[in-house]
């Protein structure tokens, strides 16, 4: 199902933060639709590496190329191996995290519960990965209420396990599966956050593993970002706001009270950021009215020193 109107979420917001200059290089960990890669590149006569797994994606990185030439570089890859395609160190990552709304809006894909299809759920597609249909197969009820809770601290999860377990030989696609959630805590769709949300994207993220390939890349963004050079993330999700902002806070300065007698300055050489965003940063009223899907959007900068 095409997408018409592709609104990249709190795109001033980081054409501000990320400041981008003539002549330097961003990395766009989450190219997707291309949206904010061609933002930057609009901004000034710099590069951009665009990374994604999704193949979905590669026409519109193709159309980019065309635009921009040589200044724009496309990396099928997830952005777990970021290192291993990037050769010398850059001015800037974005990642935008999350699903995109062309993924969203294809039911073949599986990612929502909006239009009835396959569990799929995989970013790739790769044939030899678990899809969702295999771990609500072979999960135990242990092992689906575990992975519901650390993953989008669903407070049904057992009980939901529970009827996954049970019913699971009746749960063939995404509507059914919707349904079971509703029928099990006993609410209708038409509310304003359908409670069968948590638990499609506990699976997506269990597909996916993707709380371990942020974390994974935060620790490799580090030795590839130059001095100066911008880190700016967009999270929708808590679990994803916390590792980022946990990250954070263990690699940057912190602020020291000391007396003016003192003979040393405190050192920093164990830092390596400075966090230019106190609090996140959310989407503005006008956003929200031409773009809903930015409500639970989460921007935070910092620098790297």
């Amino acid at each position: 199902m095409p997408v018409k109107n592709h609104i990249p979420v709190l795109l001033k917001q980081v054409i501000h933060y990320l400041d981008p200059q003539d002549d330097h290089t961003y990395v766009d960990c989450t190219f997707g639709m291309g949206g904010h890669s061609k933002a930057i590149l609009q901004t000034a006569k710099c590069n951009v590496i665009g990374f994604d797994v999704d193949p979905s994606v590669i026409q519109h990185a193709k159309d980019l190329q065309k635009q921009y030439n040589s200044r724009f570089k496309f990396i099928q890859s997830n952005f777990a191996d970021l290192d291993k395609h990037i050769p010398h160190s850059v001015d800037g990552f974005l990642f935008d995290l999350g699903t995109s709304t062309m993924q969203l809006t294809d039911p073949g894909r599986g990612f929502s519960f909006l239009y009835d299809g396959p569990l799929n759920m995989r970013m790739d597609n790769a044939k030899n990965q678990v899809t969702a249909q295999d771990i609500v197969n072979n999960f135990s009820e242990s092992q689906l209420s575990e992975m519901l809770y650390k993953n989008s601290n669903e407070r049904y999860s057992k009980k939901i396990a529970k009827a996954i377990v049970q019913n699971k030989q009746f749960i063939q696609s995404t509507t059914q599966l919707a349904q079971l959630i509703r029928n099990t805590l006993k609410r209708g769709k038409y509310r304003k956050i359908d409670v069968s949300t948590k638990t499609f994207q506990a699976l997506r993220m269990e597909v996916n593993q993707e709380l371990k390939t942020l974390q994974d890349s935060l620790t490799k963004i580090t030795n590839l970002l130059k001095q100066n050079g911008k880190l700016v993330t967009i999270a929708f999700h808590a679990l994803e706001d916390s590792i980022i902002k946990d990250f954070l806070r263990k690699n940057s300065v912190k602020k020291i009270s000391r007396s003016k007698y003192a003979k040393e300055e405190p050192t920093s050489a164990q830092y390596q950021y400075k966090i230019l965003t106190k609090k996140p940063i959310t989407p503005d009223k006008e956003e929200l009215q031409f773009n809903d899907s930015s409500r639970s959007a989460k921007l935070r900068v910092a620098i790297r020193i």
